[in-house]
């Protein structure tokens, strides 16, 4: 720093500190800043001031945390408060040029501001000292940073991103007290339960029915296959219910979940009961005289032909495919 420097930095100094001793030696932070004479007999023709105002300008929002279970999403929000105090007001030119200064958030009074329609808020205030920018028309501005938790509906499906962000003022009493509400949408990725729940759930799902209408006869080993695939199942949804809300509305995992065992018990109910269905219609056809062709003699006839390649648990089979396919899409749609 030259010496020309430091001597308009000290001469600054001197005019700073001149003008904190005119601003701040009577004033008393504890005293109200607003103007309460509004409420005067209509007859009364005083022009009052402007109502007082404050202006918020939200700076940051960010997702912090998100508790599903308990529906409970905590934000990071930093937000900057403006208003106007006309007892720190003061002609720059009296002192040096100087426009604007900072002062400690304790020498000033600061209108409340009070974050609504949230479980907890904690304000980042008394950790250290903050400080306040006060212009020499009266004006004073200040940030300050909170982390707010609330309490909103959710329809638990994947990791969270932010879409949007609104901002509305809305009276409350009679015009005079305003109520500034922040609306921020989000919608979440899937990609994480995709990769780790679905796309499993699926392929276990394929190979699970594939293996109970090959061989149909098996029936003990189809009856492992089934059981194991149902607790698998089962395992998923334990697991879901202890991350996801519990709300009224089912969270679309969870129903593609459901659903997925729902296709597997009707599979295994399936498997158990086609041996019973067809050595029944195989003893009716005995009963009036009809010949029942060998497991590996190939029909002569067409309409035979197509019976025995095309056997009904192959046609169970890709019917419970499909289902399963349509129930992993149309969680996309």
């Amino acid at each position: 720093m030259t010496s020309e420097q430091m001597s308009n930095y000290k001469r600054f100094l001197t005019n700073q500190e001149k003008l904190f001793d005119k601003l701040f030696k009577s004033y008393d932070p504890g005293i109200n800043a607003v103007y309460t004479l509004y409420h005067l007999p209509e007859t009364n023709v005083t022009i009052h001031p402007p109502r007082f105002e404050i202006e918020i300008q939200l700076s940051m929002l960010k997702l912090v945390e998100v508790v599903e279970p308990e529906e409970k999403a905590t934000f990071l929000f930093d937000y900057q408060s403006n208003w106007y105090d006309p007892r720190l007001t003061w002609d720059p030119e009296d002192f040096g040029g100087i426009n604007h200064i900072y002062v400690p958030r304790s020498r000033v009074w600061i209108p409340e501001t009070t974050i609504v329609d949230c479980s907890e808020v904690k304000v980042f205030d008394n950790e250290y000292t903050r400080y306040v920018w006060l212009h020499s028309n009266g004006s004073i501005g200040m940030y300050t940073a909170s982390v707010t938790s609330v309490v909103c509906q959710m329809d638990g499906n994947g990791e969270w991103q932010m879409n949007s962000i609104q901002m509305t003022i809305e009276p409350v009493v009679d015009n005079m007290t305003y109520l500034t509400r922040f609306e921020g949408t989000f919608s979440r990725n899937p990609g994480f339960y995709i990769v780790l729940v679905m796309i499993p759930a699926y392929f276990i799902n394929v190979l699970s029915i594939v293996a109970l209408f090959m061989d149909i006869e098996n029936r003990s080993d189809k009856f492992t296959v089934g059981m194991t695939n149902i607790m698998s199942m089962s395992f998923i949804l334990v697991i879901l219910s202890e991350d996801l809300p519990k709300t009224k509305n089912l969270p679309i995992l969870a129903i593609y979940t459901v659903t997925s065992l729902a296709i597997m018990l009707v599979s295994l109910t399936a498997v158990v009961l086609l041996p019973k269905l067809k050595n029944y219609y195989a003893n009716r056809r005995l009963a009036r005289g009809e010949k029942i062709p060998k497991n590996d003699e190939v029909p002569r006839t067409c309409w035979g032909r197509i019976k025995f390649y095309f056997k009904v648990e192959y046609v169970f089979m890709a019917v419970f495919q499909i289902a399963n396919f349509v129930n992993f899409i149309i969680i996309f749609t």
